[in-house]
């Protein structure tokens, strides 16, 4: 059976399409690799390109990759009998900056959008966002304690803070999430090492959006499978 059939059948009787824990951080991800090859194709049809040829061989891979990424996702939509989205390519102005955040500290397409899954999954990528309910947790990863105000939260809001701005600020979290990832979060580290990642600059040149996914998961988010949503 296929990888991304075999997925599906597992979101289906446990969770619904708005809370479907690692498997929909996974699907989030391929969503976000779908929208990102979109918006590729969509810089290289505006940008004119020094040798046509080259922009053609571009276009035709990444429409390729594009292509496999959404018939990934409208399969998994036709397992669990919903419609599928019609939205793909069209990414929040967040998601993006995110993006071309990690791309640019060297995180390959696949890792920096199994990071957008996760961080999808865990807030609906907003770097505001307070935890429903207990408030124990905040930002666009959903670090804690928030309510308590201490753990990897509080390294969160210190680091903010230093640079004179509030935890909220989008670009102080993301600069976070490299640091812990690289070691600032010794567990992070020791997980990413261990669990057979290659540690963060391992993590970094993961080629594969659901290993990625799940090694971001794993490894930085470290979510109870029983409240894994």
């Amino acid at each position: 059976m296929k990888k991304n059939k075999i997925i599906a059948l597992g979101l289906v009787g446990t969770m619904t399409l708005g809370s479907f824990g690692v498997a929909g951080a996974s699907y989030l991800s391929q969503y976000y690799k779908a929208s990102a090859l979109i918006n590729q194709l969509s810089d290289i049809a505006r940008e004119n390109k020094s040798s046509a040829s080259t922009s053609g061989a571009m276009a035709d891979e990444y429409r390729e990759q594009a292509n496999s990424y959404q018939n990934t996702i409208m399969n998994m939509y036709r397992v669990l009998g919903k419609n599928p989205p019609s939205d793909i390519g069209n990414i929040s102005d967040t998601a993006k900056a995110v993006y071309t955040f990690l791309t640019g500290k060297g995180y390959t397409p696949e890792a920096a959008c199994g990071i957008l899954g996760n961080m999808a999954q865990e807030s609906g990528v907003d770097p505001t966002r307070v935890q429903t309910g207990s408030g124990h947790a905040a930002g666009i990863c959903q670090w804690e304690s928030y309510k308590y105000k201490k753990d990897r939260w509080k390294g969160l809001s210190d680091y903010a803070a230093s640079k004179g701005k509030d935890w909220k600020d989008l670009q102080s979290q993301l600069e976070w999430l490299d640091m812990e990832l690289a070691g600032k979060d010794s567990c992070t580290l020791s997980y990413l090492k261990s669990k057979g990642y290659g540690g963060y600059e391992g993590f970094k040149q993961i080629n594969d959006v659901e290993r990625a996914t799940l090694a971001f998961e794993e490894c930085f988010e470290r979510a109870n499978p029983a409240k894994a949503n």
